[in-house]
């Protein structure tokens, strides 16, 4: 087996661990820093996920985390861009919740129901805002969409639909909006 270090997903946390730098400067020291590492193994890709000193541990839970965020109570948040979900750790490394397991549905779906939907297409990135909205770019269905603390949808905004500028007028409703 091959260990590569992933400096992405590095950034990612040394910015997260400015959070607990600025909550508590004393108690950090040069080796709290951050190890993440990813296995190359040919049979069994897997990715892995530690940081030193005992505090967090995840293993063969992500696959290709692209982006990390930190609530106001420690809770980390990843987006696990290839397993198609955003996931919710505790600060011990704990999974408490899998928020968005799949891809969007058939495209035979209307535009309408895709918007309902909760499913996410390699989510890239995650935030948290201040009351626990959790906001995801899910990067293949060309949207963020906006869950409450609990995992329930709240919004979808964009869509591929929106992207392109050569819509006809047969691309328009009665009402003007593009179908």
């Amino acid at each position: 087996m091959e260990i590569k270090l992933n400096p992405f997903i590095r950034i990612s946390l040394l910015t997260l661990l400015i959070f607990y730098v600025i909550e508590s400067p004393l108690s950090i020291s040069l080796s709290f820093w951050p190890d993440f590492y990813q296995s190359n193994n040919v049979a069994s890709p897997s990715s892995a996920f530690a940081v030193t000193q005992d505090i967090l541990i995840i293993k063969d839970n992500l696959n290709h985390p692209s982006g990390v965020a930190v609530d106001g109570i420690g809770n980390i948040y990843a987006a696990d861009t290839l397993n198609d979900r955003i996931v919710v750790f505790d600060p011990t490394g704990k999974l408490l919740e899998s928020i968005g397991s799949k891809k969007l549905a058939s495209d035979n779906n209307t535009e309408s129901d895709k918007d309902k939907s909760g499913e996410l297409n390699h989510p890239s990135g995650v935030a948290v805002d201040g009351i626990g909205n959790i906001y995801a770019a899910d990067t293949l269905n060309d949207r963020i969409v906006v869950f409450d603390p609990t995992g329930k949808l709240l919004e979808s905004i964009g869509s591929k639909k929106l992207a392109s500028d050569n819509n006809t007028e047969s691309d328009k409703d009665k009402s003007g909006e593009l179908n």
